[in-house]
């Protein structure tokens, strides 16, 4: 067959119709074979590629060539390199290449004599089948004609977790370099830490250095003081042979200062909204006492409630520990409230309430001035029953002799209760019981702290989000009773201040955040059953 195609494709008068037919014949009859024979295929590649060699030799000396090269075992391709190729010191002026299963670095600046350069490409290489990366790569050489050879690794945790934080910039500055003045360096030897928080630095030269770990938000390799969680070794660190530092902790500073972040009125309501949380926010309003705030519970956010006095801006001064640090306007809207208001009872009605977590708390939206105690009635299992009320800044407490498995009922009239503004409540009728106690379990902590240390102990979700908490100096056993049954966490704050939460770190007053250390293991609590445990207090 194929003679006779030769034959056809060289006679000049059926050389084109011949030629097309040739080649869809062979078109044909590839696409059949094709769609007989299904393509072989072998295992999948799992292995990384392997460096054969390199240009110059690892840990060479009397470098003074103007690239490396490494040449692999197959063909590579190298990702992000900006971000993922680590030269320290730096070298601002890179020329990358990759040629098949070679890459070259090409330096496009002079090199700093005597002085042990160090190349860390992990993560950055990879095969272009299975994209199998290359790890524990580590290159050296020296400009001079010694090699620096001291190693130095450690973890970082975030401070407040304790979880292991990834993509962190840890950075070494000579102790010529004033401490104070780091924020405003570029990080010049520097090394990132992996998934598992951990990071280490090969061919360092014996001497003193200052450490510093931080989250670059912005990849500039600058530690911007404001914005940027760091970790700092507030010691100088001094090297002398391989080290393994203790464990750093990553934390946020306060910030020097707050902002309005959120603002609104709504009605004879307002609120703001900060960036931070802080203890001791006050607000007032200029030209006028018709108001009353209320700071969240969460101390990032102030509540207003107005009196029915509407202008169209209103001047609001927000203070901090009494100094005031910023005066923003508040626009009134033009409608006059409406002057009943109905109960905030949502939380309440239809709930069980949790065995032991009392007194009961009606909130009622709005800031109280009176309320009347005859328009209340309170109900046991349809039986008309005494109660004990206490008002709070917007809310009431009930004060009862409550009992495990009854329902209990409250009917408040309207017109009972009245804010400062003269608004007054809508009538509600709304029921409530109070839940077994052996549908819950408690936690029963044997505390060993001969010394009495101020605590913070917190049980909390396996989230991380805190749950309760107490303040204590026991040496013994303390209680956690009526926990809903599921799986928690405990931590405790070895609260050195006295000021019963929890403080971040400052790095130009070299104080680190206080101690955080969390029980080792998942708390499993079951419904009628105690989970007894003892918990060591360290410092």
């Amino acid at each position: 067959m194929f003679q006779k195609a030769s034959f056809f494709l060289k006679s000049p008068k059926n050389g084109l119709k011949i030629s097309c037919f040739f080649f869809g014949l062979a078109s044909l009859l590839f696409w059949s074979c094709a769609n007989i024979v299904a393509p072989g295929g072998g295992d999948k590649d799992i292995q990384a590629p392997k460096l054969l060699s390199s240009s110059p030799k690892n840990k060479s000396i009397n470098f003074n060539q103007k690239k490396v090269v490494f040449a692999f075992d197959e063909i590579v391709q190298l990702q992000n390199p900006e971000n993922t190729v680590i030269i320290s010191p730096t070298i601002e002026k890179i020329d990358y290449r990759i040629k098949k299963k070679k890459i070259e670095i090409a330096f496009d600046e002079k090199l700093l004599a005597n002085t042990t350069y160090s190349i860390n490409l992990n993560g950055a290489v990879s095969d272009i089948t299975e994209n199998n990366k290359a790890t524990n790569f580590q290159f050296i050489f020296s400009t001079g004609i010694s090699i620096d050879s001291i190693k130095l690794d450690g973890l970082v945790f975030d401070a407040e977790s304790k979880e292991v934080q990834k993509e962190i910039l840890v950075a070494l500055y000579p102790d010529s370099i004033p401490y104070d003045s780091i924020p405003n360096r570029k990080a010049s030897i520097f090394s990132y830490t992996d998934a598992e928080g951990h990071f280490q630095f090969f061919g360092l030269k014996k001497g003193a250095y200052s450490l510093l770990a931080f989250k670059d938000e912005n990849k500039n390799k600058t530690f911007d003081k404001q914005q940027e969680s760091v970790a700092p070794l507030f010691d100088l660190l001094k090297l002398t042979s391989d080290s393994s530092l203790k464990p750093l902790l990553l934390f946020k500073e306060k910030k020097s200062s707050i902002h309005v972040i959120d603002k609104k009125i709504f009605g004879d309501q307002g609120f703001v909204v900060l960036d931070k949380k802080h203890e001791n926010i006050t607000v007032r309003l200029l030209d006028t006492n018709a108001y009353r705030s209320k700071v969240s519970k969460q101390k990032d956010s102030v509540f207003l409630y107005f009196k029915n006095t509407f202008k169209d801006t209103l001047d609001l001064v927000l203070s901090i520990d009494q100094n005031p640090f910023d005066t923003i306007q508040l626009y009134q809207g033009k409608s006059k409230a409406d002057t009943t208001i109905p109960l905030s009872r949502l939380p309440l009605a239809g709930k069980k309430i949790i065995p032991g977590v009392y007194p009961v708390y009606v909130p009622c939206g709005f800031p109280i001035k009176s309320f009347a105690f005859d328009s209340i009635s309170f109900f046991e299992e349809a039986k008309l029953t005494k109660l004990s009320i206490d008002t709070t800044f917007d809310g009431l407490k009930l004060n009862n002799n409550w009992k495990e498995g009854k329902t209990y009922r409250l009917k408040i009239q309207s017109k009972t209760i009245y804010s400062f503004n003269n608004q007054y409540n809508k009538s509600s009728d709304f029921s409530f019981s109070v839940d077994l106690a052996e549908n819950y379990g408690n936690l029963l902590i044997k505390l060993k702290n001969p010394t009495h240390q101020k605590l913070i102990v917190q049980v909390l979700t396996e989230q991380k989000e805190v749950l309760t908490s107490t303040v204590t100096e026991l040496d013994g056993l303390l209680t956690f009773n009526s926990l809903v049954p599921g799986k928690y966490l405990l931590r405790y704050v070895l609260d050195k201040n006295n000021n019963q939460h929890w403080d971040t770190g400052d790095y130009s007053l070299h104080l680190a955040p206080e101690t955080i250390n969390y029980y080792n293991g998942i708390l499993n609590v079951r419904a009628n059953w105690d989970v007894e445990i003892e918990l060591g207090i360290t410092p």
